[in-house]
């Protein structure tokens, strides 16, 4: 597992990579984040976002070109990629969508990890070497008072959104 809380004076947000744990992830964010919001002083922010990202392990990129082409989500016809090649290699799809106070951003990307040499051994699991990478970003976008937002509420409401609509996206 892989997470992250980004703070500045206007901002925060929870990465959360690869959910294999979210309740220890709720957990630390309810504990770590008003330590950070007392020492830096802060009271209030403009957006406070919440964001997943998963990879979908694949034997290679075709299968995942197929599976982003099989589903509509990027649809170019024959004749338009022909001109500019015949074979694609990457597909990237990137959403935005404002409902009230919230904005969503969702990508769906074909990902190739680059052989690099490395110290230690690289998790197959997180960092296949092929895949589709989901990018699931939840952002509440009016001013929000620290004190009486709720953090680990935050993630599991972002949590059950993605659950309930990621498989319906890509089916």
């Amino acid at each position: 597992m892989i997470w992250g809380i980004w703070v500045n004076i206007k901002h925060i947000r929870f990465v959360q990579d690869q959910v294999d744990n979210l309740n220890q992830f709720k957990k630390a964010a309810k504990q770590i984040t008003p330590i950070i919001l007392k020492n830096l002083k802060i009271d209030s922010f403009s957006r406070v976002g919440n964001r997943f990202l998963y990879v979908m392990p694949l034997e290679n990129i075709e299968e995942g070109l197929e599976i982003i082409r099989k589903n509509k989500l990027i649809e170019i016809p024959e004749e338009k990629l022909k001109l500019f090649g015949e074979n694609p290699n990457k597909t990237n799809f990137v959403l935005y969508i404002k409902d009230g106070d919230f904005q969503y951003r969702t990508e769906i990307t074909t990902i190739e990890r680059v052989e690099k040499e490395v110290i230690g051994k690289i998790d197959e699991k997180y960092f296949p070497k092929f895949g589709i990478r989901f990018d699931m970003d939840f952002a509440k976008i009016s001013k929000v008072e620290a004190s009486n937002f709720v953090y680990d509420e935050f993630i599991q409401r972002n949590y059950k959104f993605l659950e309930n609509n990621l498989i319906k996206l890509i089916r």
